[in-house]
């Protein structure tokens, strides 16, 4: 809880915020002395590390000390800095105190869809798999890739099985939330970390003698279409980190 920001103020109520026992001293509460973190701010600016001190710098200041963290694409959202990753890349933390909690998704890359022989006798090749590993991990298997072969099953604790095949349609990939059918891929995952709802791990659609079914979009691990010909390439994976940063 932060200090009021208006009104009178004592000693007292500054030492409770920042857990100072008696007997007080305004000297103890220079920013990066021990009690107040370094950079801490109020209504009237920053907090002095040395000199002049009053009451009056700590109307609004909180015991808080927040995240300082360098890497990948970073956004906000309200209170909340985010770091986006759609590939390699570093992530710095310059400082790990902070009294609120980090959190992330990773998203793995999704399977690629498969292709079928061509032929009068095959079948259209199976959706792919998607798969969503670390926190709330997910994952499926694959579809079905051949007439009259059972449905890939998903990754233990983590996925769910693929569709089967009828002859002339391939099955569908199962996803982070159902598994596949008949063609039908099964349903990701909606996550709203980055700010917006985006839909992650969900199995790749099966082809049919007709159609080859386009790859899963770039950074959602979703899997990627079954194919006549040629399946589609799943779409790759993402790390995003969310923190409170004000």
């Amino acid at each position: 809880m932060a200090v009021k920001t208006t009104g009178s103020l004592a000693l007292s109520e500054i030492a409770a915020e920042f857990l100072d026992s008696q007997p007080h001293s305004m000297s103890e509460f220079y920013a990066g002395g021990g009690k107040v973190p370094a950079g801490t701010t109020g209504t009237n600016g920053a907090v002095p590390t040395s000199g002049q001190i009053s009451f009056s710098q700590f109307y609004g200041t909180s015991n808080v000390s927040f995240y300082s963290i360098s890497g990948g694409t970073i956004t906000t959202d309200g209170n909340f800095r985010i770091h986006t990753f759609n590939g390699s890349s570093s992530f710095n933390i310059a400082s790990t105190s902070n009294a609120y909690p980090i959190e992330y998704i990773v998203v793995a890359g999704g399977g690629g869809g498969s292709g079928g022989g061509n032929g009068s006798d095959d079948e259209p090749g199976g959706g792919g798999g998607a798969n969503r590993g670390g926190a709330g991990s997910g994952g499926s298997g694959g579809g079905n890739g051949g007439q009259g072969a059972g449905a890939g099953s998903g990754i233990g604790g983590e996925g769910n099985p693929g569709g089967p095949g009828d002859g002339n349609t391939g099955g569908g990939g199962g996803g982070k939330s159902s598994g596949g059918s008949v063609q039908t891929g099964g349903s990701g995952l909606a996550s709203s970390i980055t700010g917006g709802s985006v839909t992650y791990s969900y199995g790749g659609t099966g082809g049919t003698r007709s159609t080859n079914y386009p790859g899963a979009p770039g950074n959602t691990g979703g899997g990627g279409g079954g194919g006549w010909n040629t399946g589609s390439p799943g779409g790759s994976g993402r790390v995003v980190i969310r923190y409170r940063y004000q």
